[in-house]
């Protein structure tokens, strides 16, 4: 049985569908934030009492979605 030049484009077009929604579904379940420190830790050493010290630690966003950081506390 001999198949018409549309069946051919119907399974092209169906392969080229199927192709995109494979890849938007991998890169949605890929999509997340990632925070990286340039240092996870800092010590102050000695400080003396009522002295006020201060440190800025660092980071980037190096997911692909928006990082909310909430609850933040001193340790």
């Amino acid at each position: 049985m001999k198949k018409g030049l549309f069946h051919y484009l119907r399974a092209i077009f169906i392969s080229g569908i199927t192709a995109c929604l494979i890849c938007l579904l991998c890169n949605s379940t890929w999509a997340a934030p990632e925070i990286k420190f340039n240092e996870e830790t800092f010590d102050f050493g000695k400080i003396i009492q009522g002295e006020t010290v201060t440190h800025v630690f660092e980071f980037q966003n190096m997911g692909n979605e928006t990082l909310t950081i909430k609850n933040v506390r001193a340790g």
